[in-house]
């Protein structure tokens, strides 16, 4: 009995100490993203060149759970800065409740206060559709959320639409800004690391 309460106090302060290190939602966000990007890469070599039939027909619709992968990624990353920004989980979690539980990175990503594009945001949009429910399943719970009002590159009221490498290259500039704050200390560690090797 001893031993299983020893794993239980074990694994809690391992639960704590994740949960509050930004670094670790900047290491799972790093894995989901290498994820989609193996995906979009496979869907990028389907056809053969513009037009042409799939040479890999198999990978024809890998970037809709590649959006997905990628939609997770930044929500990691953006939950990891505010995790950062707030000193803790429970204090990010509580500045934005509803958008932390339902998923909301639109909200999430204004809550950094990092500024964003108007084509940032249409694609986070996107993207929360893609992790909620159209990287994974053919409709949502409900009708109304079947189609998105207003789309990055793509036509208003209808079903989102997955982002690709040009939507990737517009979020880029935002997800960086919050990597970059999420591994500071971890880069500086490096750093001090490496000046007192070289010493």
């Amino acid at each position: 009995m001893l031993e299983i309460e020893e794993k239980k106090r074990l694994c809690a302060g391992e639960f704590t100490r994740n949960q509050n290190d930004p670094e670790e939602w900047g290491a799972t966000a790093w894995n989901l993203r290498t994820a989609a990007n193996v995906l979009f890469e496979a869907y990028g070599e389907t056809w053969e060149g513009p037009g042409g039939e799939p040479i890999h027909p198999e990978n024809e619709h890998l970037d809709s759970p590649a959006t997905m992968l990628y939609g997770w990624a930044m929500e990691n990353m953006i939950k990891g800065y505010l995790v950062k920004k707030h000193s803790g989980f429970e204090q990010a979690r509580a500045a934005k409740q509803s958008e932390w539980n339902g998923h909301k990175l639109s909200g999430l990503a204004l809550a950094t206060g990092l500024s964003l594009t108007p084509e940032q945001q249409l694609l986070l949009r996107s993207l929360e559709a893609f992790i909620v429910w159209a990287g994974r399943y053919p409709i949502p719970m409900k009708w109304e959320h079947y189609t998105i009002p207003k789309q990055y590159m793509s036509g208003d009221h209808i079903r989102p639409t997955e982002i690709g490498c040009d939507g990737i290259a517009i979020l880029e500039p935002f997800y960086m800004q919050m990597e970059d704050e999420v591994f500071a200390d971890l880069r500086k560690k490096f750093s001090d690391l490496d000046l007192v090797a070289k010493s």
